[in-house]
């Protein structure tokens, strides 16, 4: 039930009963995970070792990333002021996340033909992408969504976090919106 084609196995990342973690043995009647901060944003090891009795995967619902499909969609926000040059903070996004980021296309495919080959996945778009909206509070939002790898996330978010600081510097009318 646990290993096979709609389980997990040792190297996965897994959610279950709203804990998170890598799956780092599964034995006959237990299975242990390599627990993972609950901030969805940093995605990084508390180095606690959390056992599971197996019946659990039964009991409650489970997520899985598997290393045959080991990315995620990430996103995050950038607020600016209403003054600002939002489509010039735009377009300097949309270069950095296809500048830094770009996971190479052959890889993902193979990837999602590999699921597909247990799962009906369509992924469809997987380039990087800035939504741009106007919030009530007269803010513009600027989310960023991209592809990484699971385990790169959180050295991908301070890249990408990075570089816009650098390049946002430049600019008198890009504005970071702080309460």
């Amino acid at each position: 039930m646990i290993m096979g084609s709609n389980g997990f196995k040792v190297g996965d990342r897994i959610e279950i009963d709203s804990i998170k973690g890598d799956v780092v043995n599964i034995g006959f009647l237990k299975f242990t995970l390599l627990e993972i901060a609950q901030d969805a944003r940093f995605e990084q090891s508390t180095n606690r070792l959390i056992h599971f009795p197996n019946y659990n995967v039964v009991m409650h619902r489970y997520f899985v990333v598997s290393e045959t499909m080991d990315f995620v969609w990430d996103e995050f926000r950038i607020f600016l002021t209403l003054e600002s040059n939002w489509e010039k903070a735009e377009k300097i996004c949309s270069q950095i996340l296809n500048e830094e980021l770009v996971l190479v296309p052959e890889l993902v495919d193979a990837k999602i033909r590999e699921m597909s080959k247990n799962y009906l996945v369509r992924l469809g778009k997987t380039t990087p992408i800035v939504y741009t909206s106007l919030e009530p509070e007269g803010l513009v939002l600027l989310s960023l969504r991209y592809l990484t790898p699971i385990r790169s996330k959180r050295v991908n978010r301070i890249l990408i976090s990075k570089e816009i600081l650098k390049k946002f510097k430049e600019h008198d009318d890009i504005h970071i919106y702080s309460h």
